[in-house]
């Protein structure tokens, strides 16, 4: 078998096995049948019309008497899951390959046999879909490769290993955008309590509802068309349950029907008071099979996540029969339980056209399967009929543009060539996503996602903020901040709604506590005017303080017009060059803990620069704490790479250190420096460091800088942060340092930063350059008045943190001190930026 193969057989009869099972405990199969099989001489027994089965006869070993069992299923339950002839209403191809497989007996008995008690503790009719979905999930991630040996071995698969994992969408998010797409478009939507009131008169009928057409694009285990299903199938139930249900439960094709059942396994009786002339209608397998048909359709470029998601809705379908009820309905309806998916919920690359092999005339098998092209108006030609999809739901994949270049180089191009949000930076797969789901909708379509709210902020966002800002296409955007959705992963995500018909304003949601949330929906909420999202950074705020942020918003001198602000050396090989443990030895040498090559060495201090890392760093004071080698001089006031022959005569031990490494170090930069100067720094910012300057760094809980005149260095950005100078004309760098520092801009740049997981934010030159500054006009005796007070202050918070108290009582006083110039410092702030007493 090939490895193709044998990854689709091992899906099939798990999945197939799985169904059987569940089957067997909601009543619809005969109890303990797959246990039976187990038995080390299997028997599979008929079904009687009893439903309690008869012996027949003893097959020969375990799949073989499974394969009877799936054939069995094959005419009881039609759908792909068990499909083994081909008919002409069929759209699935049969599967000719599993059912003559040779499996041995002991690896299916196991299997078989912890699927009961006591092995197994899983009641199987108690779990729920999105439960399943979490299991299956985890499966997906996973692929069978063949050794050379032809042994199986089951790993994570490559993209799912760099990607960090599977992370499964919780049900409260599924819900929401489900609500937020399907339900904006059925009137009346469905809100718990769901039983409560009625339709009325003028609202959709099931027969509008039968022409709307939902899609996943990225559908994984198929929790979101799983989602949409429910919602629907919730709305049906209602709407005949609001409209005579007699009428509906009778009939040549009835859509409900009445069971005798306690009020506690009624349906809807969980969502609140059903009457009791009510109680007890569900909907038919027959009608729960035209609602997905009719508005159900997903796409996944992996076949397993396909097959995973028809085995979901499957499931779903059946949800709530048992035996007399699924043979009631076979006898009236005479056709099969199931439906056949495969119209609905297809295999293919979602983002990828056959357009992308246009211009080659030969093309490989194996990269046909592996760019997998899918045509959306020939396999959906029904929905594009009518002008696409009504709404496009769910959670496209995460995947940076560095991963996709390392297994798909060749999609990259095509991604760029095709898509705009394509064509800016190192851009996420989601953005590409995002363009071509606006794409599926018809005129009145809704998209609902949930992503990552990074290309709000990020450089290679733009193209797509340009995309929906130049259609008005922003609905509503529930903001997450810092809050975590996702179980086991750092991800910084928003739930966004786009509308192809577009909107003057949007609706804004900020979620600061995400249990409170999910409970009753408590979050910051307003109404924000379309032009508020155009191609620039998306910093949205509602609720208290808006007014104030988009005053000094519209400020029009920001710190990126006054000031040069640059980031820290750059190594190219931090573990050769940086050092954080260091301690003075006898002059002129330093001992330095070498982390490449993992033991102290000794260097001439005279080429090491005092380097301040983060953490180490604050409001007005910084400690450096380590060294990084230099090897340069200083001619015509620039920096220049020390020649090799004066390297080695004037700092000896430095270039035997360097010596040692040089391998590693001519590497860098992929060969970039091992002809000329294998030895160099990153050449970028070499000059900018040795002069007064602020030093600001990168992971804050608050905005703080600090002054510096003693010629301190950053390494890199995320070890240390930026350096920032000021043009003369507007004013004294202690004046600077003293406006960002002070309480306002702290407030202002955490509505614009990326925020962290424990209230961290990213102080990024992307951010610092939007920070609003008031120029002083020196001609005007007030405001120089005002200047000179802020720099007086400033210097005077420099001072206090310098002093080194000994007693509590002295640092006490030298800490109620800072703390009460602090507030000079924020009141002559608000003065300067003329805040009124509220703001």
């Amino acid at each position: 078998m090939s490895v193709r193969e044998l990854n689709y057989a091992v899906q099939m009869t798990i999945d197939r096995i799985v169904f059987l099972r569940i089957c067997e405990d909601r009543g619809v199969e005969r109890d303990e049948q797959l246990k039976e099989i187990a038995s080390p001489s299997p028997v599979l027994r008929t079904p009687s019309p009893a439903g309690r089965g008869t012996p027949a006869g003893r097959g020969e070993g375990v799949y073989a008497a499974l394969v009877q069992l799936f054939k069995r299923a094959d005419a009881r339950y039609n759908s792909g899951l068990f499909h083994f002839k081909a008919e002409e209403r069929e759209s699935s191809s049969a599967d000719s390959l599993t059912l003559s497989l040779n499996v041995d007996d002991k690896v299916l008995q196991d299997i078989l046999r912890n699927l009961y008690y006591p092995e197994s503790p899983y009641v199987f009719r108690e779990i729920p879909s999105d439960i399943l979905g979490q299991v299956y999930e985890r499966f997906l991630g996973k692929v069978i490769r063949l050794t050379a040996g032809h042994q199986a071995k089951v790993e994570e698969k490559p993209e799912v290993r760099k990607a960090g994992g599977v992370f499964y969408t919780p049900t409260f998010i599924v819900e929401n955008i489900v609500l937020n797409t399907v339900g904006k478009l059925l009137t009346p939507p469905l809100t718990p309590p769901q039983t409560k009131g009625t339709f009325g008169e003028g609202k959709m009928t099931p027969k509008d509802v039968a022409k709307l057409k939902f899609l996943d694009p990225a559908c994984g285990s198929g929790t979101f068309p799983l989602g949409a299903f429910q919602y629907l199938l919730d709305w049906h139930l209602k709407y005949y349950l609001d409209h005579e249900p007699e009428k509906w439960a009778s009939g040549k094709n009835p859509a409900i029907y009445q069971v005798a059942s306690s009020p506690k396994s009624d349906a809807l009786s969980d969502l609140g008071e059903v009457p009791a002339g009510r109680r007890g209608y569900r909907l038919t397998t027959a009608k729960k099979k035209e609602i997905l048909l009719n508005n159900i359709f997903a796409v996944d470029i992996d076949a397993q996540a396909v097959e995973v998601t028809k085995l979901s809705l499957l499931l779903k379908v059946l949800e709530g029969e048992n035996q007399e009820t699924i043979g009631s309905q076979l006898a009236l309806l005479q056709e099969r339980v199931l439906p056949d998916l495969g119209r609905n919920i297809k295999c293919g690359n979602s983002l990828i056209g056959y357009d992308y092999f246009e211009g080659r005339m030969f093309v490989e098998q194996e990269e046909r399967e592996r760019v997998n092209a899918f045509d959306w108006k020939a396999e959906f030609p029904q929905v594009f009929a009518q002008g696409g999809f009504d709404a496009v739901f769910g959670n496209p994949p995460y995947i940076r543009i560095q991963v996709l270049q390392e297994t798909s180089s060749i999609n990259v191009e095509y991604y760029k060539k095709t898509y705009k949000s394509a064509s800016k930076g190192n851009y996420d797969i989601y953005v590409v996503f995002v363009e071509k789901a606006l794409s599926l909708l018809n005129e009145k379509g809704r998209l609902g996602f949930i992503l990552p709210h990074k290309f709000f902020n990020a450089q290679y966002g733009e193209p797509l903020r340009s995309v929906i800002a130049n259609g008005k296409h922003l609905a509503k955007v529930v903001h997450f901040g810092d809050q975590q959705v996702f179980e086991n992963a750092t991800t910084y995500t928003c739930l966004m709604f786009l509308d192809k018909a577009g909107h003057d304003e949007f609706e804004f949601e900020k979620v600061s506590n995400l249990d409170v949330w999910r409970i009753n929906h408590e979050s910051i909420k307003g109404t924000l005017p379309a032009t508020t999202a155009t191609n620039t950074e998306w910093n949205f705020t509602v609720g208290s303080g808006s007014a104030l942020f988009d005053k000094l918003v519209k400020m029009p001198t920001k710190l990126g017009d006054i000031a040069n602000i640059f980031v820290g050396l750059q190594t190219s090989a931090d573990t050769v060059f940086l050092f954080k443990d260091c301690q003075k030895a006898e002059s002129p040498l330093t001992i330095v803990q070498s982390k490449e090559l993992g033991n102290s060495v000794e260097i001439e201090t005279n080429i090491l620069k005092s380097v301040v890392r983060s953490g180490e760093i604050g409001r007005y004071w910084a400690t450096p704490t380590a060294e990084v080698l230099f090897p340069y001089e200083t001619t015509d006031g620039k920096f220049k790479l020390i020649p090799e022959n004066r390297l080695k005569k004037d700092f000896p031990k430095a270039w035997n250190y360097l010596l040692s490494n040089k391998e590693l170090l001519a590497g860098r930069e992929h060969g970039k420096f091992k002809d000329v100067g294998w030895y160099q720094l990153y050449p970028k910012n070499l000059d900018t460091w040795e002069q007064p300057k602020i030093m600001l760094p990168y992971m804050i809980t608050r905005l703080a800088a600090f002054y510096d005149e003693n010629d301190f260095y950053f390494v890199n950005v995320t070890t240390g942060g930026f350096g920032i100078t000021i043009k003369q004309e507007f004013g004294n760098h202690k004046y600077i340092t003293g406006l960002l520092n002070s309480t306002l801009l702290d407030w202002f740049m955490k509505k614009v930063s990326t925020t962290f997981h424990g209230g961290y934010f990213a102080a990024n030159k992307q951010f610092l350059v939007q920070l609003p500054i008031r120029p002083i006009n020196f001609s005007d005796p007030g405001e120089k008045a005002m200047h000179d007070k802020v720099v007086s202050l400033v210097e005077r918070m420099l001072a206090l943190h310098k002093r080194d108290p000994r007693t509590l009582q002295e640092q006490d006083m030298v800490k109620r001190e800072i703390e009460s110039t602090d507030r000079q410092i924020d009141r002559l702030v608000y003065e300067v930026y003329g805040l009124t007493e509220d703001e």
